[in-house]
């Protein structure tokens, strides 16, 4: 298991995740198959918390607790916040119960990393929450919500 966190503006987000391990084998594409929903992580999705409300992707979330699902492709993934905890794999996804549908292009990376890894690239008020695993990275933009005036 591993854990992520960052400050964005008043929020306070963290994401705890399974972490597996490449071992030789093809990963997208192969072991997280090409446009098929992924529990993110090993085992159980990964769960998502915010302590106030972000606009991720594009699109506000509100404050709460979310499983992370992708949809991997070749160049670009479908990742989803998804409003019930404690999903094993895919067993029990119910798509009406997303908060956040979005579709983020892929880097291919030089170098291979060993382990699933999600982490926080940040400022005070925005960042990417990135997905790398193997010679893939995802981003979704995280950003404080905009004040009205």
């Amino acid at each position: 298991m591993a854990r992520a966190m960052a400050f964005i503006g008043d929020a306070y987000i963290h994401i705890t995740y399974g972490r597996p391990l490449k071992r030789g084998r093809t990963i997208f594409g192969g072991l997280v198959g090409f446009d098929q929903l992924w529990a993110v992580g090993a085992h159980y999705a990964s769960e998502l918390f915010l302590t106030s409300p972000l606009n991720m992707g594009g699109t506000d979330v509100p404050s709460g607790a979310y499983s992370v699902f992708a949809t991997p492709g070749a160049s670009s993934w479908t990742l989803h916040l998804n409003s019930v905890l404690g999903m094993h794999q895919t067993d029990l996804y119910d798509p009406a119960r997303d908060v956040l549908v979005v579709e983020v292009p892929v880097e291919t990376l030089d170098e291979v990393t060993e382990a699933l890894t999600i982490d926080f690239e940040h400022v005070d008020d925005g960042g990417d929450l990135r997905i790398t695993w193997d010679q893939t990275r995802v981003r979704l933009p995280v950003r404080a919500p905009q004040r009205s005036r």
